[in-house]
């Protein structure tokens, strides 16, 4: 089928016969780039990880500095298991949008000041009820 324009009318005759033969010539069949997002519950997952791996330290006993030892494993665990969280979402995080600080060009701020007569205001110390 040739087109001979680029009108909407010609568009959906293609489409349609491109449908009609079972080939998808639009171009929303191309494949697109998904768009990623970062996983956030699971980095949200990490606290009630840390809390519940902290109470479950409550029953290693404190003799020999075993539970010293316990509990510096499970900060090591839930600060690797963070970087490795960063890792894996480090591209969706590119992809935020910067924070309007970040990056943003100073602007300048104009301030009018109009002069004005200097009016000088006396403050005398209030009466007290009783001297009214």
């Amino acid at each position: 089928m040739a087109i001979r324009g680029n009108s909407l009318a010609d568009l959906s005759r293609l489409d349609l016969e491109a449908r009609r033969l079972g080939a998808d010539a639009t171009p929303a069949a191309r494949p697109r780039a998904t768009v990623t997002r970062p996983a956030w519950a699971l980095l949200y997952a990490l606290l009630p990880l840390c809390v519940a791996l902290f109470a479950l330290l409550d029953y290693v006993p404190a003799s020999d500095g075993v539970r010293t030892v316990a509990e510096g494993i499970v900060v090591a665990l839930v600060i690797g298991l963070a970087a490795l969280w960063v890792r894996a979402n480090r591209r969706a995080l590119n992809r935020l949008p910067a924070p309007p600080e970040a990056g943003a060009e100073p602007h300048d701020i104009t301030v009018e000041v109009h002069e004005a007569t200097t009016r000088v205001i006396h403050l005398t110390p209030r009466r007290n009820r009783s001297e009214r």
